[in-house]
C-alpha cells in the first residue's frame, strides 16, 4: 500500500518511474505474497525474523501459482456470501455504506454493535462460516465486491462496483497541485486494503488520516494567505 501511495505521487509531481524501480517492485511483491499466507500465523516476532520469512517461502510450489493462489482467497468472501444473502439473510440495500459512514464518529462501534449482529461484516461472515475460527478471532477478511453483492444482489453489485471505480478515478485525476496530490496519496495508503476489507474500515481510514490532516492544511493555507493580505494592504494604506 505504501509503495502503491509512493508511485502515483512520483508520477504526478517527479515524473515516470525508471523501469529498475519498477522491476525491484514486482520481484519484491513475488517475494511477498507467497510470504504473507505462510507467516499469518505466526506470532509478530517470527514475522520480524528474516531467517523464519526466507524458510516459509515456498520451495517446491510454483512461485507464480503461489502468488495467485494468495490472492485468489479474496474470492472466497464473495462466495460465502453469496451462499448465505439472500437465502438466510436479506440484502442490505445500501445499509453497510451507511455503517461505514457512522463508523468513522469515535465511539459509535460500541452502540452499533451487539452480540447478535456485529457491525463489522467480517464478523459476521466468519462467525457464519467458520465459528470456531471466529472464537479464536480468526477471520477471513471481507472484500467490496462481496460487500457490493451483499448490498445490491448480483445485478446491482456490478452497478456499485462501477460507481466505486468512477469515484476513485475521479479522485486519481482531480488535480495535480500538491495538496490534491498528497490527498490522493493518503488515500492510496488506505484504498488497496478494501481488496480484503469493508467500507467501514476504509472510509474512517480515509476521514482521520486524509480528509481530517489535509482539511488543517488547506485552514492553516487560507489562515496564511489572509494573513498575508492583510499585512500586503497595510503596508500600501501606509
Amino acid at each position: 500500500m505504501l509503495a502503491c501511495a509512493l508511485l502515483f505521487i512520483w508520477t504526478r509531481r517527479v515524473g515516470r518511474i525508471p523501469t529498475v524501480v519498477t522491476g525491484v517492485l514486482l520481484i519484491c511483491a513475488v517475494v511477498t505474497i507467497p510470504a504473507v499466507a505462510a507467516l499469518r500465523d505466526y506470532s509478530i516476532t517470527e514475522r520480524l525474523s528474516a531467517s523464519r520469512v526466507m524458510s516459509s517461502l515456498p520451495e517446491d510450489s510454483n512461485v507464480a501459482v503461489a502468488v495467485l493462489d494468495e490472492m485468489g482467497l479474496s474470492i472466497a468472501t464473495t462466495a460465502f456470501s453469496i451462499d448465505l444473502v439472500p437465502e438466510q439473510y436479506n440484502f442490505q440495500w445500501g445499509m453497510s455504506y451507511g455503517r461505514a459512514v457512522l463508523l468513522a464518529i469515535p465511539g459509535m462501534g460500541g452502540i452499533l454493535n451487539s452480540e447478535d449482529h456485529p457491525v463489522m461484516l467480517a464478523d459476521w461472515l466468519i462467525r457464519e462460516v467458520d465459528p470456531v475460527a471466529a472464537a479464536n478471532n480468526g477471520g477471513l477478511g471481507f472484500s467490496f465486491i462481496a460487500e457490493a453483492y451483499l448490498n445490491y444482489g448480483l445485478f446491482g453489485g456490478p452497478v456499485a462496483c462501477l460507481v466505486i471505480g468512477m469515484l476513485i478515478a475521479y479522485l486519481l485525476f482531480r488535480g495535480n497541485d500538491a495538496l490534491s496530490v498528497a490527498f490522493i496519496g493518503c488515500i492510496l495508503l488506505c484504498l488497496p486494503l478494501w481488496s480484503r476489507a469493508e467500507s467501514g474500515v476504509i472510509v474512517r481510514c480515509i476521514v482521520w488520516q486524509c480528509l481530517l490532516p489535509v482539511a488543517a492544511v488547506r485552514y492553516e493555507i487560507t489562515r496564511a494567505k489572509l494573513r498575508a493580505s492583510s499585512t500586503s494592504d497595510n503596508v500600501s494604506q501606509a
